[in-house]
């Protein structure tokens, strides 16, 4: 216990928060400044010249998508897709994601996992089971489908958000219908 500490505590400054029992806590006016983040009476240090609220909320908790994972709903199993991955270091690793979140990014892959509810990225051309990946895939983004080129996808971008047409929109359009 240093100095400051004993100093605090004799003049009543430090105290032991109400809600979560950390020695710490600080009173100021009417308000309890907890110093462990997760308490609701946590107050980070004010900048000067700021006012702030008695009381912070916490954070509102994230859904645990494991929930979802260990209901074994047919639904659940059918939303499900493992992808064999090979690393960097050719280790084959197995991920288990959600099919409706999986999208194609240039060369990679970009899906959520199933359990722990990450984002991952993939590479494409480390993928042992493409042919599965590929079939939740949309028509425009799956391995076979033509692409078109940046000035192609300008004109094709353009004309879709501002709902108007032009006849090389409408050529470029025959050429990509999925797109």
């Amino acid at each position: 216990m240093g100095i400051f500490d004993a100093i605090a505590s004799l003049a009543g400054i430090s105290m032991v928060c109400p809600f979560c029992g950390t020695e710490g806590a600080r009173k100021s006016q009417d308000r309890i400044h907890c110093s462990k983040p997760g308490c609701i009476y946590y107050h980070a240090a004010p900048e000067a010249g700021t006012t702030t609220p008695a009381f912070v909320a916490p954070s509102p908790r994230i859904q645990d998508s494991r929930s979802d994972w260990n209901s074994g709903g047919s639904a659940d199993r059918q939303s499900c897709l493992a992808i064999q991955y090979v690393n960097f270091r050719k280790e084959t690793r197995t991920f288990q994601v959600e099919s409706a979140s999986i999208r194609r990014r240039n060369n990679h892959i970009l899906a959520r996992e199933r359990r722990s509810g990450r984002q991952i990225t993939l590479c494409r051309d480390r993928i042992q089971n493409m042919a599965e990946v590929d079939a939740l895939l949309p028509a425009r983004d799956r391995s076979g489908a033509p692409r078109p080129n940046s000035r192609e996808r300008q004109v094709l971008g353009y004309h879709s958000k501002h709902k108007t047409t032009s006849p090389l929109y409408e050529k470029i359009k025959a050429r990509y219908p999925d797109w």
